[in-house]
C-alpha cells in the first residue's frame, strides 16, 4: 500500500510539473508571437512609407526620420491595440456556426468600431510626432478621417472577413499589416499630402 500511495504521489507531482512546464512554454509562446507580430507591423509600416515617398510622392530622396515615425505609432501603439482587439473580437463571437456568420459579424464589428478608432489613432499619432501639439493634431485627424474611412470601407471589408474567421489568432496583425502595405501607402499620403493641398488651393485663391 505505501508504495502505491508512494507511486500515487509521483504521479501527481509528474503531472503537475508537466502542466506547469507546458503552461510556461505557452506563455512563452504568446509573448513571442506578440514580440513578433508587433516587430513585424513595424517593419512593414516603415517600408510602405518608403514605398509612398519613392513611388507616389516622387521625392528624390527618402525621409527616413518619416517612414521612423510612421513604424514607431505602428510598432509600439497601434499593432499592440490591434492584437488585443482582435481577442476581444474573438471571444464576443467564438467560433461556432457556420463560418460565412462568423466572418460577417466579425467583420461587422471591426468595421462599426475598430476601423474608426484605428484609422483615427494612427493620423493623431502622426500628427503628434510631426507638430508636437495636441491642438492641432485633433484639428489634422479630424480633417482627415472621413475620406480615410470612405476609402477604409472599399478596401478592408472583404480582407477583415477573411482574416477574423479563417486565419489564426496569432497571425492576424501581421496577416493585416502585408495587406496595409498599400494601405499604409494612402494613409501616408493623406497624412503628408492633404494638407498641402489645401494650402496651395487657399493660396491660388489668394
Amino acid at each position: 500500500m505505501p508504495i502505491a500511495i508512494s507511486a500515487a504521489a509521483n504521479s501527481l507531482r509528474h503531472g503537475s510539473n508537466t502542466f506547469l512546464m507546458s503552461s510556461i512554454l505557452r506563455s512563452l509562446a504568446a509573448k513571442k508571437s506578440f514580440f513578433l507580430q508587433i516587430t513585424a507591423s513595424g517593419a512593414l509600416a516603415g517600408t510602405s512609407d518608403i514605398l509612398c515617398q519613392k513611388l507616389v510622392e516622387k521625392r528624390d530622396t527618402i525621409n527616413f526620420k518619416r517612414a521612423a515615425g510612421f513604424a514607431a505609432v505602428v510598432s509600439f501603439c497601434v499593432a499592440p491595440l490591434c492584437y488585443k482587439w482582435y481577442q476581444v473580437i474573438e471571444r464576443t463571437f467564438p467560433a461556432v456556426g457556420p463560418k460565412w456568420k462568423l466572418a460577417i459579424k466579425r467583420m461587422t464589428m471591426d468595421q462599426i468600431i475598430g476601423a474608426p478608432f484605428f484609422s483615427s489613432l494612427i493620423l493623431f499619432n502622426l500628427n503628434m510626432i510631426e507638430t508636437r501639439s495636441i491642438k492641432t493634431s485633433v484639428a489634422k485627424t479630424a480633417d482627415i478621417v472621413p475620406a480615410v474611412l470612405l476609402t477604409n470601407y472599399k478596401f478592408w471589408p472583404f480582407i477583415q472577413m477573411v482574416n477574423l474567421a479563417v486565419i489564426p489568432i496569432q497571425y492576424r496583425v501581421v496577416m493585416v499589416q502585408f495587406c496595409s502595405i498599400f494601405w499604409n501607402m494612402y494613409i501616408s499620403y493623406m497624412q503628408h499630402n492633404t494638407a498641402k493641398e489645401k494650402i496651395d488651393i487657399i493660396a491660388i485663391s489668394d
